[in-house]
């Protein structure tokens, strides 16, 4: 087996803000597995303020990989059960290597990724999530006027933690907005250790407007962040706060209300991704299917699966964005929302069904 292994640098269209964090171009890792005439494609996005993973490191771990010689899905599958530390240090390295390995032995095994898997192969569409980066003034009103004026019912408001400015979005939303809509908040872990300062401030944006809001503290204060949910009568979703299956312990037993957001990536690929959306069905939680910003095709698809998996859990997906926030995408076809953002769930086509584009000079 050949593998190629690079970084990949995509300059986006527009850039993304939120409290950890500014983005105008991507960051990630490619991985190409080829074998007898066929190709595998992955992707991960290492994320120092989520898992302590740089690209750097993620290419350097998988420069010396044992990993690198798996040959097959039973040989990844015992590799994933014997290695999980490890993992865990490497998630978006193992998730790009993961991908690439599944897509080539569902090919060579004439299936799709979802067969190989043994996950549904539902036919639909999904309806994607509309994110609002840590946007003001003209900048905002454009973007929201984007997305109402293509018909997005289901929005998450990324907040800086600056009261005036987080109040003045909501209620700019809300003048330009007819309709019914279903809104969450993403802190990004602006409040730190302070629980009395994010309660307060989440009180001031008025609980009323939004049913979730996610990560507004440090991640893992797991007691903490149960306060808030029962005290501001809203559920809190768990972004960096849940990046394993073990994770699932630390919360469903405390009182609030809970939702995983599980990042294939940030999980260490769809395997593990799985695991943690069995889990927190077990805790009768809702699920979101994340995404890291500037994703390609490839994890949208790979996030396609996870949604999959959920089935009923299912509570929203993010990313899908495509071509309509990176300057080009590395696939065909490319994989992106559409009108009241919904996009048709792939069906057929070996693998993940995408080839690769070389008309991209990447």
């Amino acid at each position: 087996m050949e593998l190629l292994v690079r970084p990949l640098k995509i300059p986006m269209k527009a850039r993304m803000k939120h409290a950890s964090f500014e983005r105008k171009t991507g960051d990630s890792v490619w991985v190409e597995a080829r074998r007898g005439g066929q190709v595998g494609l992955g992707e991960g996005c290492p994320r120092p303020y989520v898992t302590n993973e740089t690209t750097a490191s993620a290419l350097q771990w998988l420069e010396g990989s044992s990993a690198l010689a798996l040959e097959s899905f039973e040989a990844l599958e015992a590799w994933v059960a014997l290695h999980g530390d490890e993992i865990d240090l490497h998630p978006g390295a193992w998730c790009a290597l993961e991908t690439a390995l599944l897509d080539l032995f569902a090919r060579e095994k004439g299936c799709s990724v979802e067969a190989l898997l043994g996950v549904p192969e539902t036919r639909g569409e999904l309806e994607y999530t509309a994110v609002v980066s840590d946007e003001s003034g003209e900048a905002l009103d454009k973007l929201l006027q984007r997305y109402l004026g293509v018909g997005f019912k289901d929005f998450k408001f990324k907040i800086s933690g600056d009261r005036t400015a987080d109040l003045a979005k909501l209620q700019r939303f809300a003048a330009l907005a007819e309709g019914t809509f279903r809104i969450r908040l993403d802190g990004n872990n602006v409040w730190g250790d302070d629980v009395a300062r994010a309660k307060e401030e989440l009180q001031a944006l008025d609980p009323t407007r939004y049913f979730a809001v996610e990560e507004p503290l440090t991640a893992r204060r797991a007691e903490d962040l149960s306060r808030l949910s029962t005290e501001l009568g809203v559920a809190i979703i768990l972004d960096e706060s849940l990046c394993w299956r073990s994770d699932v312990a630390r919360y469903k037993d405390l009182p609030g209300r809970w939702i995983a957001n599980v990042k294939v990536s940030k999980a260490g690929g769809l395997l593990r991704s799985l695991a943690l959306i069995a889990e927190a069905r077990k805790a009768r939680w809702p699920v979101i299917i994340g995404a890291q910003v500037a994703e390609t095709s490839v994890l949208t698809r790979a996030g396609i699966i996870a949604a999959r998996a959920a089935e009923d859990s299912l509570l929203a997906i993010e990313g899908g964005f495509g071509t309509l926030l990176l300057e080009h995408d590395l696939t065909e076809p490319v994989l992106m929302f559409g009108f009241e953002g919904k996009l048709q769930i792939p069906t057929g086509g070996l693998g993940l069904g995408l080839q690769r584009n070389t008309e991209t000079g990447d």
